[in-house]
């Protein structure tokens, strides 16, 4: 809206909403590449905020959340099918890779299998392996390679 009596118009409508998207950019400025975070199994990217004011404000931190959580789209269920939509939110961000990535638990996995083109992965403390190695891919989560945030970007 051009001006603030006509955006204050907007935000009175009843069925108003904010445009929604699976990126969500905690902490958007900083002269590094940009670190990507992938949701875990709750869907939700609040958990990440304080892990981005850390690294403010040289490091970019935007966060993948879960499609759905706004009652309007599905759910997608597939892992392939999750890396594919937030690829395409990486791109806006960065057209091409490589990638900084993480995963929170269930993120981990989406970050580790689903997206190429990644040059680093951070493994959190909190993502874990299966409970029973055989129910993922290879048989458990392949190693991660540790990215060091001071380094500068390239």
């Amino acid at each position: 809206a051009p001006t603030v009596e006509q955006l204050a118009d907007i935000l009175r409508l009843d069925r108003w909403a904010p445009p929604w998207s699976p990126l969500v950019p905690i902490q958007p400025l900083g002269e590094r590449t940009a670190l990507f975070l992938v949701h875990g199994v709750g869907g939700h990217v609040l958990r990440f905020r304080a892990l981005a004011q850390q690294l403010a404000p040289v490091q970019p931190v935007f966060a993948l959340q879960a499609q759905g959580l706004d009652g309007a789209q599905p759910p997608l269920s597939r892992v392939e099918d999750m890396a594919a939509r937030y690829l395409e939110e990486i791109r806006k961000v960065r057209r091409t890779g490589p990638y900084y990535l993480a995963g929170y638990s269930f993120g981990g996995f989406v970050a580790l299998y689903g997206i190429p083109e990644t040059i680093a992965l951070i493994r959190s403390a909190l993502s874990r392996p299966p409970m029973r190695p055989e129910s993922s891919p290879q048989h458990g989560f392949p190693p991660a390679v540790f990215l060091n945030l001071e380094a500068p970007a390239s």
